[in-house]
């Protein structure tokens, strides 16, 4: 689990395919098993969890694939 003061929920966005940032939520998306927020009382933040799955090099080639795919749109 992470958690974070700010209420707004995660979202991925489509970063260039050079970009240093805009990666995380990608990644925990494809290499976890399953994930998901829960926001905290109060509206004092949230917290996203997941679970680790098993990865294998498809996951990995996916996940490539996703990058450079996002760097087509734009």
């Amino acid at each position: 689990e992470v958690h974070d003061a700010s209420p707004v929920p995660p979202r991925m966005h489509h970063f260039q395919l050079a970009s240093g940032t805009g990666r995380g939520l990608r990644m925990l998306d494809r290499l976890s098993a399953d994930w998901g927020v829960v926001p905290v009382a109060r509206g004092t933040g949230k917290v996203v969890w997941f679970e680790v799955g098993q990865a294998d090099s498809s996951v990995w080639e996916s996940f490539v694939d996703d990058l450079e795919g996002a760097h087509d749109d734009g």
